[in-house]
This record gives C-alpha cells, sequence and structure tokens, in this order.
C-alpha cells in the first residue's frame, strides 16, 4: 500500500482465514507495506481445499476496516486416478481415433483435459509424441502418423500442476497408403443436360490400400462454387445446365488409406447439340472429336 494510506507507523496487514465450513478463523501478522503474500503450511491440509480469507491493514494506532471474504484454494496436486477402457483405431494412413473412459473430478484439483501418449512398436515410451485435449472430450483424433504402423498409446488426465498416472496402453494399426497412381484415361461427353465422364479403374499394388471408390471434385467458371460428387464405379453423370462455360474437374480415389493423387483436366463449354451435324450411329469417340473441330473452327481467324 502506498504511503499516502498507511497514516503511520509500523504498517501491516491482517490476515483471517479459516477452511471453508469452519467456525474458527485463524490470523497471522505481516509486517512491512510491501508485503504481497502469506504462506500457511500445514501438512494436514489436502490439494485444493478451499478458504475463507479476510484481509484488512494495521499500523501503531490500530486496525483498519476488513475486506471482503474471499474464497482462496491451497495448490493444486496432479491427478491420481488413469482413464480406463483406452481403445485405438487406425482410421487412415495417418491418423489413429482414441477414446477413453472419463476420470471423475477427484480433490487434488480441477480437471483441465486428457493427454495422449502414442508411440511406434518397438520404440520405448521415453520417446512418445503427446497431444492433449482442450477440455473434456473423451476421444481425439491423433495426425501425422506414418502409414501401416503399429503404435502403442496411454492416456492420462491433467490439471494445472501436471499429469496423472498413465492408463493401460492399447494399440493401433495405421493402413496402407492409398493408390499413389491418380486415374488416368479419363474422357467426357455432353448429353443435353448432363456430363457424363469416365476414366480407368485403379488398381492398387500390395503396399497400398484398397480403392472402395471415387471422389470428383467440379467448378465450373460460371458457377465457382465446386461441388463434390462421390462414385463407387468408374464413372459418373453430372446435372449441368445449358450454358455451362469450361470447368475444372480432379478425380481421386477413396478408400481405408484416404485420398488418392487428383488427377486434373479441363472440360470445355458446352455446345449446342443444335450447332453440331453428328452423323448417325456416330460413338462418343467420334462425338468428341465432332465438338473439338466444332469448336476449333468457332475460334476468330487472326488473318486479315
Amino acid at each position: 500500500m502506498s504511503r499516502e494510506y498507511q497514516n503511520g507507523d509500523g504498517f501491516g496487514y491482517l490476515l483471517s482465514f479459516r477452511r471453508q465450513g469452519s467456525t474458527s478463523w485463524q490470523t497471522a501478522r505481516v509486517p512491512g507495506a510491501d508485503a504481497q503474500y502469506f504462506v500457511y503450511s500445514n501438512e494436514s491440509v489436502r490439494p485444493y481445499t478451499p478458504f475463507e480469507v479476510k484481509i484488512r491493514s494495521y499500523n501503531h494506532r490500530g486496525d483498519g476496516p476488513e475486506s471482503l471474504t474471499a474464497i482462496v484454494y491451497s495448490a493444486e496436486e496432479e491427478p491420481r486416478v488413469a482413464p480406463t477402457k483406452v481403445w485405438a483405431k487406425g482410421v487412415s494412413s495417418s491418423e489413429m481415433n482414441v477414446t477413453w473412459e472419463p476420470v471423475r473430478q477427484d480433490m487434488n484439483g480441477i480437471l483441465l483435459g486428457y493427454e495422449i501418449r502414442y508411440w511406434k512398436a518397438g520404440d520405448k515410451e521415453a520417446a512418445a509424441d503427446r497431444v492433449r485435449t482442450a477440455g473434456l472430450d473423451t476421444s481425439a483424433l491423433v495426425t501425422g502418423l506414418h502409414y501401416n504402423t503399429k503404435y502403442h498409446v496411454t492416456v492420462r488426465a491433467y490439471n494445472r500442476a501436471g499429469t496423472g498416472p498413465a492408463s493401460p496402453s492399447a494399440n493401433a494399426t495405421t493402413v496402407k497408403p492409398p493408390p499413389r497412381r491418380p486415374p488416368g484415361n479419363i474422357s467426357w461427353t455432353f448429353s443435353s443436360s448432363s456430363l457424363r465422364i469416365k476414366w480407368d479403374p485403379v488398381v492398387p499394388l500390395r503396399d497400398e490400400s484398397a480403392v472402395t471408390g471415387y471422389k470428383m471434385l467440379y467448378q465450373n467458371d460460371l458457377h465457382p462454387t465446386p461441388t463434390l460428387h462421390l462414385t463407387s464405379k468408374n464413372w459418373i453423370e453430372i446435372a449441368v445446365p445449358e450454358d455451362t462455360g469450361h470447368a475444372l474437374v480432379q478425380i481421386r480415389t477413396t478408400g481405408p488409406g484416404g485420398d488418392g493423387v487428383p488427377a486434373e483436366v479441363h472440360i470445355g463449354p458446352k455446345l449446342s447439340l443444335a450447332s453440331i451435324l453428328v452423323p448417325r450411329g456416330c460413338d462418343v469417340a467420334c462425338t468428341q472429336l465432332y465438338q473439338k473441330g466444332d469448336a476449333e473452327s468457332r475460334k476468330p481467324s487472326s488473318k486479315v
């Protein structure tokens, strides 16, 4: 407290405190205007015990007015209980999902969350990587893992004082990576109201995960918001408006190992079928050839 408010010599602070729920107060004198804290030591006090505290100043002429009562807690200690029923499963080539049963709020402090530790089979736990949850969620997605690799996993509760004991370990194995080859031999045809795209199926190698389907991202320059389409076949047909412009199309595999490398093609604007003279019986490749020739004929001439 600054000198102007001390009103005399012999300045200090008088603390009154008691465990919450107790009837009797204890007092302590802390001399000196610069004093900012008081440490009360008692081996019988449990971690994170609430105390009621009041404080007043004093000098040689007597005591000043008393403050309002504040609630102050003794120091926290690490949680004493470990999470149970830890379960882990690889969900892609670089991710695993971890779940567990929560610990009860013990009396050592306020539970802030959980810490997941994970390490490769064959490595020591001391080399484990760590990730913490923010809050009291009882599941977490761990990312950035190596593909087709077995991991050991433990979970610990933590508070401001530190982490508690580890749970029994669980095991999880990430899956093989997706195929490294994009879909190839992509072709497409327009009808009056749709666009049909097909490609050669991607066959995974022995060290790659299975292909369960394909994802196609379609973005038209007249309608720039991209749309995602899924199919389990090696072709897809989508509705397109009559005034469709140039389109960017990305096609990639998907499966348990995640998404593969995309193949990208640019598709020119849809031409009016009435403006294209296509011979009767013309197949898909023939139709595309006539559409290409018609588009070339529509380019402005550079000759004067």
